[in-house]
């Protein structure tokens, strides 16, 4: 028979509500008398007297985050609670959900991986070890996932963290290098045109509006009619990718062919969000991927065809139509033309137009001066990417 009450010994109790609900409870000894529900990690309820195993887990669970919270710095800390308060860190600074579901899931994998694995006994090669269980995980998912990790023994070994550890066992760990995928995902205009013809209606809209804006894809599953001024052509989006950073609102120009698939589908949607699949859901990272890569496989795109490919593709367009770098930097949102040069010193044009305006302004053999053709393009180089080998690496297509 499942415990009622257990407070005598100090473990979980149940407790039968007015509806008839049965409740697992922290043992009052641990909350001075006052009845606290168990929760698991969700801060979902733990119901049902079938569920005392559940309930003693949460509870070994809340015990060892209590203990790691108040016994001081030392190095005999579970890597597992200590990933499991900074969650909690994350959650009550209010990161972006993005970043809290990422980080939730590769420290669910890494404890699955190293189960009971003390701070004390951390290293690289454990790492190592979890990425050989995922074959499939390319360099960006590697350099990502450990970044993860160890920002999490970052903050427990600085004062917000609470210096409960002496020391990260991972600083200086060397993490892969990754490199922009912009060049690889840059479909041609015809090419974009037969993803469009392939794409079910609900689709189509989507990927019109992330090639006419340029616009992130989380960017269109998050705006809503409020967001739409049709009449100024933009959206203007109070939640974004860099609002954290740059504490302003996105302006996403809008082409008359968006604007019009905007008033449609307001019509259709005067509240939440306006973008929907054909099922009337919301469009999210995860169904829109795998709509996009559906797409792909069928047409033999796969590993060129994704949700970024309209971004990368427009700028890439733009920037060969010799529209000013600042300018195309403004379309897509960023603060200045940094990213530019770290995703599309591929263009071929431009690098043609940068070897033209050396040859421009070379010296003649023994002359001891400088020539200039005046039929050469200027040398002001205004709207040219300059791709400097100083140049932070990019962590991934999807990092612009």
């Amino acid at each position: 028979m499942p415990r009622r009450n257990n407070t005598k010994n100090g473990l979980p109790w149940l407790r039968k509500l007015a509806n008839g609900t049965m409740r697992w409870y922290l043992p009052t000894s641990a909350t001075a008398g006052k009845p606290t529900p168990l929760v698991d990690k969700n801060g979902d309820f733990i119901d049902g007297a079938d569920n005392e195993e559940q309930a003693m887990q949460a509870w070994h669970e809340h015990m060892t985050l209590d203990q790691a919270i108040s016994g001081g710095e030392n190095d005999n800390h579970p890597v597992a609670v200590i990933l499991e308060l900074y969650l909690q860190h994350l959650a009550e600074k209010q990161a972006a959900p993005k970043t809290i579901d990422d980080a939730r899931w590769f420290y669910e994998l890494f404890n699955k991986t190293h189960p009971g694995l003390i701070v004390r006994e951390l290293k690289p090669k454990h790492i190592r070890q979890w990425w050989q269980t995922k074959p499939k995980w390319g360099p960006s998912t590697h350099r990502q996932s450990a970044a993860m990790i160890i920002s999490a023994l970052n903050w427990a070994e600085g004062a917000d963290g609470g210096n409960m550890i002496p020391k990260n066992p991972l600083r200086g760990m060397h993490l892969p290098a990754t490199r922009s995928r912009g060049a690889e995902v840059v479909l041609e205009p015809a090419e974009y045109q037969k993803v469009l013809a392939t794409a079910a209606p609900d689709l189509r809209d989507v990927l019109i509006v992330l090639y006419e804006t340029g616009t992130r894809p989380s960017n269109v599953t998050y705006v809503e009619a409020r967001h739409c001024n049709l009449e100024r052509g933009i959206w203007l989006l109070d939640k974004h990718k860099t609002f954290r950073t740059t504490g302003r609102p996105l302006v996403v120009p809008l082409t008359p062919k968006v604007v019009e698939i905007c008033r449609r589908l307001m019509e259709q949607h005067p509240t939440g969000k306006l973008f929907r699949t054909k099922n009337g859901l919301s469009w999210t990272k995860v169904n829109l991927s795998a709509r996009v890569n559906f797409i792909a496989k069928k047409l033999g795109m796969e590993g060129r065809l994704m949700t970024y490919s309209a971004r990368h593709s427009r700028a890439t367009h733009l920037l060969e139509s010799d529209v000013p770098d600042a300018t195309v930097a403004a379309i897509l949102g960023h603060a200045n033309t940094a990213m530019l040069y770290k995703h599309y010193g591929h263009l071929g044009r431009k690098i043609k137009k940068l070897t033209d305006i050396l040859a421009a302004h070379s010296w003649e053999a023994g002359s001891g001066t400088e020539t200039t053709d005046s039929s050469s393009p200027s040398g002001d180089g205004g709207d040219v990417v300059v791709v400097s080998e100083a140049a932070p690496e990019s962590r991934s297509s999807e990092a612009c």
